[in-house]
């Protein structure tokens, strides 16, 4: 009962803050549960929206519908862009001025409140399942604008604009791997990319990996400490050879990038059918990109959908379908509140966060 509510709480807040539309957000969210329904129904065991498929029959995969939605549908609309991408690359490959190329003391010490203050915003947002890095970017830049003396300069290339959105995103993602951990519900699209990592090695996340798997969750602590580290030595050392792909034309990027995805939705299976499913989320993606929905709150849906539809099923039955027998668990009858509150405040205010992509 308490953890239907929490889902339905959590898919709430994410559909009202994951864009600009709260029932656009709603929408996107909505059509995520549908599609987590396709496969053996929970209980039963009867095929659902397979269409006598049966590659379907165990729902669809996560990883090559992700790969459609976020690089397929990503591709397909920078193709549609390209004269633009092209004049802009020529612009770059073109420039001969060495400003603003190295980071000085004096830029340190102005970016230094911002990334602490982009640290710990991202960290909140990523503790909120599903808000995700857009969310926490947008956040973390519009409260240092608001803190500087000379907020009318932000959007001309200030450092402290660039060091608040880059550290709340970096901040976001290791912390939406709590809400992973404690409750197995996915913070951000990597977390939920993750526990398809994890099914495939038979790892189910939630408290009892702590109880079963330690020494993996110390290892997943352990790798995230390496990695920002790494990370730092890789990108100061990298960067020269790095920037030089801004000069690629995009035209040459479009291809390559569809080839490594189609041969990701390969490997995921080892079937045609994969490449398929890939295709179909890459064309609803773009869709979903051109009339501003949410695919962040898509996939996110399609991953609590399950867990949410098994659990009102179990809340029917401990309810014995009588709802006055809600009354029996407080927790479960504030996390819905907080769910109605949720929708009639964000409602009312219509949030207004940056367009997602």
């Amino acid at each position: 009962m308490e953890l239907c509510a929490i889902l339905l709480f959590a898919l709430t807040f994410v559909g009202g803050l994951s864009g600009k539309s709260m029932i656009k957000g709603m929408i996107a969210a909505a059509f995520g549960v549908f599609f987590g329904t396709v496969g053996m129904e929970v209980e039963t065991f009867i095929p659902r929206f397979t269409f006598g498929l049966l590659e379907l029959d165990d729902g669809i995969a996560l990883i090559p519908m992700s790969i459609g939605m976020l690089a397929v549908a990503e591709m397909v609309v920078q193709a549609g862009n390209l004269k633009q991408l092209d004049l802009e690359t020529a612009r770059i490959a073109d420039g001969t001025g060495k400003d603003d190329r190295t980071v000085t003391a004096s830029d340190w010490g102005r970016s230094l409140p911002a990334i602490l203050r982009g640290t710990v915003i991202g960290s909140v947002v990523g503790i909120l399942p599903g808000l995700g890095a857009s969310v926490g970017s947008f956040l973390s830049y519009g409260a240092t604008k608001r803190a500087s003396k000379t907020p009318e300069k932000f959007g001309t290339g200030m450092i402290e604009g660039v060091a608040a959105s880059e550290s709340a995103d970096n901040a976001v993602v290791p912390a939406s791997f709590i809400p992973l951990f404690a409750m197995g519900i996915p913070g951000s699209i990597i977390a939920a990319i993750l526990i398809g990592a994890f099914m495939l090695h038979g790892v189910t996340p939630g408290p009892r990996m702590f109880i079963e798997q330690p020494e993996l969750v110390a290892g997943i602590y352990a790798a995230m400490l390496c990695a920002s580290l790494i990370m730092l030595v890789i990108g100061l050392a990298g960067q020269p050879i790095f920037s030089l792909v801004i000069k690629v034309p995009m035209r040459l990027i479009i291809p390559g990038v569809l080839l490594l995805c189609c041969v990701g939705a390969y490997m995921e299976s080892g079937s045609l059918f994969s490449i398929y499913v890939m295709l179909f989320f890459g064309v609803l993606g773009v869709f979903a990109r051109k009339l501003d929905f949410s695919f962040v709150t898509f996939l996110i849906g399609f991953v609590l959908g399950p867990d949410l539809e098994l659990g009102f099923r179990q809340s029917l039955q401990l309810m014995n379908h009588d709802i006055t027998n809600l009354a029996r668990h407080p927790i479960a009858v504030v996390f819905i509140a907080l769910t109605l509150a949720t929708v009639v405040m964000l409602g009312r205010r219509g949030p207004r966060f940056v367009k997602e992509g």
